[in-house]
């Protein structure tokens, strides 16, 4: 519940009356993420049971009175900010960073919303949140650099790069549309792939054989193992070298997946990031031609274009992906 407010509406919980007293009731300060504070507290004093099966439904229309999804979408998440900043000294110990990255994420992805729509003020206090949390990422720091610039500057790039692939760094002055952000908190890699999150397990790809075999036999039938191996590097001379060994060591993993006894392996590519991506699909399939032709980046030079042609040839994915995850399935 700290990781995500996934609990959007109240209709969707049950809870007794002296339960809301004894925490407090709702905070009327807080404008949207209310309810998902109230949670927050009611969650650290009282034992909270999940029911996986679907017993409510919520109908969202374009027109109604909260603002088209995406804007609602942004909003939610904004006022979500609010309440994790306000509980974070709360969290276990345990999950504290992984609270904190998220957080970061989040702070990251409404600072683009308001970057794309011109509110560089707004979006430059969200960049310096995300940096507060993850000080080593480099896109907030270039975003809020290009955030200082004057809005003239900035529309005039925007006006020569419109409707050009270009290269990074230019391309942040292209302004995009609103970004959709619901996802920002949730398991989202493991929702990927399969509807409970529980039932995918993702094994380390440096531990040792033995140590694969011993998280494999305590999966039920029927559940998921996975390996992800990351393809992006911290400069373009080290992503060289991992896309250079990636089909040997694509096949190492695979292997190894297949000694557990997993069955129906399959490789599937992730982009931008491989903890949250929003982008995800099955290497050799037509989701792959699809997403090569229009979805992932382009070279903008044709001597370019040959040199990530072969470098997709040899390593038999996107130049561009972050990582390959690789899903077997536990017979």
């Amino acid at each position: 519940m700290f990781l995500a407010n996934e609990i959007f509406s109240a209709s969707s919980v049950l809870v007794s009356k002296q339960c809301i007293e004894r925490v407090g009731g709702f905070d009327e300060k807080i404008r949207l993420a209310d309810v998902y504070d109230l949670w927050l507290r009611i969650a650290l004093r009282h034992p909270v049971i999940l029911v996986r099966t679907c017993l409510y439904m919520w109908r969202w229309r374009g027109d109604s009175q909260s603002g088209p999804i995406n804007d609602r979408q942004y909003r939610w998440a904004k006022a979500s900010i609010a309440v994790v900043e306000k509980h974070l000294a709360n969290a276990p110990s345990e999950i504290r960073a992984a609270v904190r990255v998220n957080l970061g994420r989040m702070y990251w992805l409404c600072g683009r919303v308001l970057f794309g729509q011109n509110q560089f003020r707004e979006s430059r206090r969200m960049f310096i949140g995300c940096l507060r949390h993850n000080s080593r990422r480099l896109s907030p720091w270039i975003f809020l650099l290009a955030s200082y610039l004057s809005p003239g500057l900035i529309r005039m790039l925007r006006s020569i790069n419109h409707g050009a692939r270009v290269s990074w760094p230019l391309a942040l002055f292209r302004k995009s549309a609103p970004v959709s952000v619901v996802e920002a908190g949730t398991p989202f890699l493991a929702a990927l792939f399969v509807s409970d999150p529980e039932r995918l397990t993702v094994l380390d790809s440096r531990a040792r054989p033995r140590d694969h075999r011993d998280a494999y036999d305590a999966l039920p039938p029927g559940a998921y193992v996975a390996m992800a191996l990351r393809i992006d590097g911290p400069s373009r001379l080290a992503r060289l070298r991992i896309l250079l060994v990636l089909r040997f060591r694509a096949a190492a993993l695979r292997r190894a997946l297949a000694e557990t006894g997993a069955v129906d392996i399959r490789h599937f590519g992730l982009y931008p990031e491989l903890e949250e991506p929003t982008l995800a699909y099955e290497l050799g399939s037509a989701a792959e031609r699809h997403a090569e032709r229009g979805l992932l980046p382009r070279s903008g030079s044709w001597p370019l274009a040959i040199i990530r042609g072969s470098l997709r040839r040899w390593s038999g994915c996107h130049p561009s992906l972050a990582a390959l995850f690789i899903v077997g399935r536990k017979p």
